[in-house]
């Protein structure tokens, strides 16, 4: 029995010329069940909240894609490398804004896969999560140093 699993991260470059990045979603595979699972926040206040000029609309179809070909992807068909599957069939390498990071190996301690998914996705996602108080905070912070100059 493989207790393992892999996992990579989805980043979002805004600027390729800069390096700078967020982490936008998760992509699973669990060979046991030879299943793939994306996961990504619903909202994407982050991103926002980093750069004003994103284009949302299309991120969110990029997420859509991710989701649908995570769900109805077979690769008991495919004996190749999962970094090579997930730029040829999720997303093109040279695609530079969106790169999924090499994928990672990880030990199936819970038995079930909505566990693992739901937690690592805590792991990755929930420390960023944007409080409406706190960004209230900060724009008000924002206006008190620039009055002040």
């Amino acid at each position: 029995m493989n207790n393992t699993f892999q996992h990579s991260i989805l980043k979002y470059i805004h600027s390729p010329y800069l390096g700078e990045g967020l982490n936008l979603g998760i992509l699973f595979y669990f060979p046991e069940a030879e299943k793939f699972v994306f996961r990504a926040p619903e909202k994407l206040s982050r991103i926002k909240a980093a750069y004003t000029d994103f284009n949302e609309e299309l991120i969110k179809k990029y997420v859509s894609y991710f989701y649908k070909t995570a769900a109805n992807f077979k690769i008991g068909l495919f004996d190749k490398d999962l970094n090579d599957i997930a730029n040829a069939y999720f997303l093109p390498k040279d695609n530079s804004v969106l790169p999924f990071l090499p994928f990672e190996i990880g030990l199936m301690e819970k038995s079930s896969i909505e566990d693992i998914v739901s937690d690592y996705y805590k792991l990755y996602f929930n420390p960023y999560r944007i409080r409406p108080a706190a960004v209230k905070k900060i724009v008000k912070n924002e206006r008190y140093i620039v009055s002040r100059f």
